[in-house]
């Protein structure tokens, strides 16, 4: 017997699930990256509404502070790890706070978030960087190992770059990286990296690291993909018999603990490359005046003000606060212990 298929009409959206398509569309309005409203719309439509329709909360005037309580409370009991957690409710306060601004949420609301955990930031020394140059199979691996190691460029900007981002001044190299937030900054690196990289954007391509062989799809030499660089680099540290696990971002890690201890200004280290970053805001926390005085440290960064030279704390300040205030990069400064 052939049964007849009915068609199921689909459910009307609640005032919630408007409310979370309206704010989905505010922040693609605002041409955010692709990977912040990604990560938006996931918190959002697979955590929090799921959430709210098990507790049958639909209408904007259920939303209470109880109510977002036990959302928090909810997420703290799942196998999250503790940032997975502060994420969620930092996108989850994030879009209350707008639903409040825009009238669609009248009470005064919160959402908590735990405390974040504190760890000591590992970093790689220069003889690790080293030992994982030599063990990479390729020049192009070496090259990307050798380039996060020495300019501390996050990933996502080490993979954009083209033959037209490198950069020659007089005697100064650079790359122009396309930051967070569609900021564009100028890198300095060392001459010697500089011509490998030539070496590389020679061959041709439209972006400086590609893969090593042709896709069978196109036939072309397709543009390398992150977890493709993330890969490679477990690889290779298992190769040089490391014993820890090595992820691009602990390159970044490494770059700032460096930099601090060949005395670049700490100011300028955290304005021009760590703005934008957790540990660039950890560095910044050490350079506040009252933990100066009291010498009591507020993170695990493993360097202090008082392991730089004084004159660089008191000649690299009064240079940072020149090109904050003018709002240009000084990548100029930053030459002089790059060992030209």
């Amino acid at each position: 017997m052939i049964k007849r298929l009915k068609v199921v009409k689909p459910s009307p959206q609640t005032a919630i699930e408007i409310l979370v398509s309206d704010y989905l569309a505010q922040q693609r309005s605002r041409g955010l990256s692709p990977r912040t409203t990604a990560l938006t719309a996931n918190v959002l439509e697979r955590t929090f509404l799921p959430w709210c329709a098990a507790e049958h909360i639909q209408a904007t005037e259920q939303l209470t502070q109880r109510v977002l309580d036990r959302f928090g409370a909810d997420l703290l009991n799942r196998d999250l790890a503790r940032e997975s957690t502060r994420t969620y409710t930092r996108t989850v306060g994030t879009f209350v706070h707008w639903a409040q601004a825009d009238g669609a949420v009248e009470a005064k609301l919160r959402m908590h978030q735990p405390k974040p955990e504190k760890k000591l930031i590992e970093t790689l020394s220069r003889e690790e960087v080293t030992k994982l140059e030599d063990a990479a199979v390729t020049e192009r691996d070496k090259v990307i190992i050798r380039l996060l190691a020495d300019s501390g460029v996050r990933l996502g900007e080490l993979l954009g770059l083209r033959s037209t981002d490198l950069i020659e001044q007089g005697r100064e190299r650079y790359v122009k990286v396309n930051g967070k937030g569609a900021r564009q900054r100028l890198v300095p690196v060392a001459p010697a990296l500089y011509q490998r990289l030539r070496r590389l954007a020679a061959r041709g391509h439209d972006r400086i690291f590609v893969t090593v062989r042709r896709s069978p799809r196109t036939r072309e030499y397709e543009p390398l993909a992150a977890r493709s660089v993330q890969n490679m680099l477990r690889f290779t540290a298992e190769a040089a018999g490391l014993g820890r696990h090595v992820h691009p971002h602990l390159f970044r890690h490494s770059y700032a603990t460096w930099a601090l201890r060949k005395g670049m200004n700490p100011l300028q280290l955290h304005n021009t490359w760590f703005r934008r970053c957790r540990h660039g805001r950890a560095v910044a926390a050490d350079l506040r005046p009252e933990t100066r005085r009291s010498g009591k440290a507020t993170t695990s960064v493993p360097v202090r003000n008082k392991d730089l030279p004084r004159d660089a704390l008191s000649e690299g300040a009064h240079e940072s606060r020149n090109s904050t205030r003018s709002g240009q990069v000084q990548p100029r400064a930053c030459g002089a212990w790059l060992g030209r």
